[in-house]
């Protein structure tokens, strides 16, 4: 399916490839035969959803046991914070919350955003979620309230605080449960993580 196709990585469901799809640069999920629970199929559904609002990589072609999307071309949230200025790490976090809320909103919960290492590439200064094989279908989304424990979390905290981005950890866990609750706006939450 794709052309110049190489191994890419292993997930608990299924194997990732890179390679090329009619001239692009794309990774193919294929589902393992020995995985259980949630198909790779399920999960081109959602992924098809999800990128009407701009979310996820752009799916390209998928089948019954395997998904072909737009490669990403990004690096990892720490090492984007390692290596970015402090307004472009604040841009990209607002981003990153903007899209979470709008999947809360459209009642579904990616999970993994209390530690998204894995889950959020930067690519050319936008967050771009991806693997949406646990992500599901509910009526209490907690994507933000997920995302803000990250923030405030003993790994992120350091690397923020040498930017000079400083995050009341009290205010912002504070802030999403009202979020959570419908009593605050994101932007509210969006308020907290400044310089």
């Amino acid at each position: 399916m794709l052309e110049q196709q190489q191994f890419l990585a292993s997930g608990k469901r299924g194997d990732v490839f890179v390679g090329f799809y009619h001239g692009k640069k794309a990774a193919m999920k294929q589902q393992r035969k020995d995985s259980k629970g949630t198909t790779i199929q399920f999960e081109g559904l959602i992924l098809q959803k999800l990128n009407q609002y701009g979310i996820g990589p752009k799916l390209l072609a998928s089948g019954s046991d395997w998904l072909i999307y737009e490669f990403v071309d990004g690096i990892r949230c720490n090492e984007f914070v390692e290596t970015a200025s402090k307004q472009q790490i604040i841009m990209v976090l607002h981003n990153l919350i903007n899209q979470l809320a709008l999947m809360d909103s459209l009642g579904y919960n990616k999970e993994e955003m209390h530690h998204p290492y894995k889950h959020v590439l930067i690519e050319n200064n936008k967050p771009v979620l991806i693997d949406f094989e646990r992500c599901r279908k509910t009526e209490k989304a907690k994507n933000v309230t997920q995302c803000c424990q990250w923030l405030t979390g003993k790994h992120l905290q350091p690397l923020l605080a040498a930017k000079g981005i400083v995050i009341d950890r009290t205010l912002l866990l504070s802030l999403a449960k009202e979020y959570k609750q419908g009593k605050k706006d994101v932007h509210d939450v969006k308020k907290a993580i400044h310089s």
